[in-house]
This record gives structure tokens, C-alpha cells and sequence, in this order.
């Protein structure tokens, strides 16, 4: 999390004396006015949300690629079975005097229904799965928001004259950090202080303000459509 800097240094006035003495130049050099920290904040926005973006992405294709692999097994996905199911029932239809077609569709009917059930079943391990891996990821951003909230108080009770850094440069890296968990827009105080927003709009509910930062949770609000809400 180290950023580049560079000393500014400023030379150092002569000795004044007074209106007919010539001032001593001689001897006093410079010394350092300033270290700088090589930080722009557009550059580190995007790159921000660069992460954001790609952790979103990966996380979505692997959830589909696992949600693929449950419902689309090679050879053995939910249409195979229906598609015996059926094929079972027009060889019955075709010889419906005949017991040996009657017994293949009662096996290929209890294959459907077992299938079915192992299908709700993976499902269900799935949802749980996500939901859980959510739980994971809330908790690592209430963590990351209460220690970004932690540096505020510090930046903001730092010297006046004081370069902070250390700190600053702590500050970019749980941001970064926190951008790998959720999309984030971000605004700076004059002393390097920052409020962070939900979502990427810019007004969306504040996450770590100046003096505080809040908590999220997360709960399933419908079995049957699986959707989380975030509360704080």
C-alpha cells in the first residue's frame, strides 16, 4: 500500500540587519517544506471501480457456472429424464395391452420424480451456499468500514502541519480493499477524511461518514426468488 513521494524542499532567508547592513547569505542552505505523496484521486476511482467490476463479474460466473453444473449435468440433466418419461409413455400407448411397457414408465415416472427432488435439493444447497458466502463478504465490509472509520478519526485529529502519510496511504489501501467486496463511490475531506456511498451513482446510502460508519446485514426476503436486501 506504499505510495511514491518526493521531498519539497525551500532555501532557507539570510540574516537580516539592519538598513545599511548587507544580509549574510552564506551557510544556510534549504531545508524540507514538504513531503508530497504521489496520489491522484481520479486514477485511484477507477482503478477502484475496476475492481469492483471484475470481483462482480467473477463472482457471478462462478455462481452460474455452479448453477450450470447443478441443472445441466452431462447425460443426466432434468430434460433426459423427461424425455424418457414421455418416450415411455408412447411405447405404453402404442401396446397398452402389454406389461412390460406399463413397468418401464412406473421406473422411468419414480426416475423423473426422484430427479426432481435431487434437483430441489441441489438448489436448495446452492441458495444457502450464496447466501452464506454473502454473510462471508458483509462481514469483511463491516469490518473494512469501521477500520477506514478508525483512520478518519485519526487523519482528522492529526497536526495541522502534519503530513499523515502513513495514514493516508492505510486509507487507499482498505479502500481498495473494500472495493473488492462492493461497489463504492468515494468523496475526500481537507484532511484526507472520506465519506463512502453505496453503489455507484453517487447518492446512495452512506457507509462510512467523517465520524461513523454503519453496518450491514443481509436476510433472504423471498424463498422463491432468493433476493437480499441490506439493511443499516
Amino acid at each position: 500500500g506504499y505510495s511514491k513521494r518526493d521531498v519539497n524542499l525551500e532555501e532557507l532567508g539570510g540574516i537580516q540587519g539592519g538598513v545599511t547592513d548587507v544580509s549574510d547569505q552564506s551557510g544556510l542552505g534549504v531545508r524540507v517544506d514538504e513531503i508530497r505523496r504521489s496520489f491522484n484521486a481520479y486514477v485511484n476511482e477507477r482503478l477502484r471501480n475496476s475492481h469492483s467490476g471484475y470481483e462482480q463479474l467473477n463472482q457471478f460466473s462462478k455462481e452460474v457456472a455452479l448453477l450450470e453444473n447443478t441443472l445441466l449435468p452431462t447425460g443426466s440433466d432434468l430434460s433426459t429424464f423427461i424425455g424418457e418419461f414421455f418416450s415411455s409413455l408412447q411405447e405404453l400407448a402404442a401396446s397398452p395391452g402389454d406389461s412390460a411397457p406399463r413397468v418401464v414408465s412406473l421406473e422411468k415416472g419414480k426416475d423423473l420424480a426422484n430427479a426432481f427432488k435431487d434437483y430441489s435439493d441441489r438448489l436448495e444447497t446452492a441458495q444457502s451456499g450464496s447466501f452464506s458466502q454473502a454473510k462471508i463478504s458483509i462481514g469483511n465490509i463491516n469490518i473494512l468500514a469501521k477500520q477506514i472509520s478508525d483512520v478518519n478519526a485519526k487523519l482528522k485529529s492529526a497536526g495541522a502541519t502534519a503530513s499523515p502519510n502513513d495514514l493516508l496511504d492505510t486509507r487507499d489501501l482498505l479502500m481498495k480493499d473494500l472495493s473488492k467486496e462492493i461497489e463504492y463511490t468515494s468523496e475526500f475531506g481537507n484532511r484526507g477524511d472520506v465519506t463512502i456511498k453505496l453503489g455507484n451513482s453517487g447518492k446512495g446510502p452512506v457507509l462510512v461518514s467523517p465520524n461513523a460508519s454503519l453496518q450491514l446485514r443481509a436476510k433472504i426476503t423471498s424463498n422463491a426468488d432468493f433476493r437480499y436486501s441490506f439493511e443499516t
